[in-house]
């Protein structure tokens, strides 16, 4: 419950993604933090800053394409910054604002994962904040030599070239690491960063774009058998320090990592739940064998049976006397294994008010389903 001592914490980009919001939301209710996180999106970089000092947000987070713009914004500058002239994490103490860079963290292990050997030419798409963390960690931290850059924007990306000490990218070299950095390959954008040629030809491949989680670059790496590290890994490392400049307090990776695939995980549910809605309507039994669990429990006002095959035989006869089946999804909810739906079902003319308890085993496969009328 939201009140006087509860804390609120913001993201601001041009195009946002859900994943924060999500993330924050289980952790703060997991680990009974009275903190809210929501997503904005963002043109003007002042007006916002202004409505943060306002409102008292005690915390934001900073996307594209506002990581390296937001410098002049803040009052104190952490290490991380420092090094990196990139900021995407900002604490507001006494309406002082501190910024961080906790995207150092997530890129370390990305480099760390995907095993660059010093000989391997490496190759970096963007020129923005987050291609500076990159080429910190690249250049200085691993001192790795063969790090190029190819980038539209020519202002950004020779300063970068010149306070990295980065080379420029030329189309004559074999590049064995593939870097997205920029925002190619975000959600309805079918452009990738590097051709399928390139990916075809490389060692591995790093996206930072976490929305989708599955990019067409990283579905192409895949394809090629390459090894290959998401963004979502990366925002998910880097949400473990992120969390502690928010919280003050400590979280692992793997109780972070745990978090995103239980939410996956119902997000999975809730599509499989719609899936078995449609082959309801449709009288699909093939497709219902599927989503069924060979110990299946159905239970309504009338009727209380086990196994697959009396489920579906329940259903045929159900489907033989019925012409016409709507279905009106009115709510459709996830807590851990199960989804709650509220229904409003019309068999020919007969009109029910139902609500579904639909239970799901560790392989999605429905388990129980309890039809109570309204």
């Amino acid at each position: 419950m939201i009140n006087s001592d509860t804390k609120f914490f913001i993201s601001i980009s041009k195009k946002p993604s859900s994943l924060g919001t999500k993330i924050y939301g289980k952790l703060f209710q997991k680990y009974k933090i009275n903190s809210v996180y929501k997503s904005f999106v963002i043109s003007n970089l002042n007006n916002a800053i202004e409505a943060i000092k306002t409102l008292s947000i005690s915390g934001f987070s900073v996307s594209m394409p506002f990581k390296e713009k937001i410098l002049e914004k803040v009052d104190i500058l952490d290490d991380s910054v420092k090094k990196t002239g990139s900021i995407n994490t900002v604490l507001v103490n006494n309406k002082k604002l501190i910024g961080y860079n906790t995207d150092l963290v997530g890129a370390e292990k990305a480099v760390k994962k995907i095993k660059i050997t010093k000989n391997d030419n490496i190759l970096i798409c963007g020129s923005g904040g987050t291609s500076r963390t990159i080429s910190y960690i690249l250049r200085k931290k691993s001192k790795f030599k063969n790090v190029y850059i190819f980038s539209r924007n020519k202002k950004t990306s020779t300063k970068l070239i010149k306070d990295l000490d980065l080379l420029k990218f030329t189309n004559k070299k074999k590049y064995d690491i593939l870097i997205n950095c920029s925002p190619l390959g975000m959600a309805n954008e079918k452009k990738i960063p590097f051709s399928e040629n390139y990916v075809k030809n490389c060692k591995g491949v790093i996206d930072f774009v976490n929305n989708p989680s599955n990019t067409n670059l990283i579905k192409l790496a895949k394809k090629h058998n390459k090894k290959f590290v998401d963004g979502i890994f990366i925002s998910l490392n880097q949400l473990t320090k992120q969390f502690q400049i928010y919280t003050n307090k400590k979280i692992s990776f793997n109780k972070i990592n745990s978090t995103f695939l239980n939410l996956d995980f119902q997000k999975d549910l809730k599509k499989i739940t719609k899936n078995y809605l449609k082959y309801f309507k449709t009288k699909d039994f093939e497709s219902l064998k599927k989503i069924f669990a060979e110990k299946i429990k159905l239970k309504d006002w009338e009727n209380n049976l086990k196994g697959k095959t009396k489920v579906i035989n329940f259903n045929r006869k159900i489907f033989s006397k019925v012409k016409k089946i709507v279905i009106k999804k009115q709510n459709i909810s996830v807590s851990n294994n199960t989804v709650f739906a509220d229904l409003k079902l019309i068999l020919d003319s007969n009109k029910l008010d139902i609500l579904d308890i639909i239970k799901f085993n560790n392989n999605k496969k429905i388990i129980s389903i309890n039809a109570y009328r309204r």
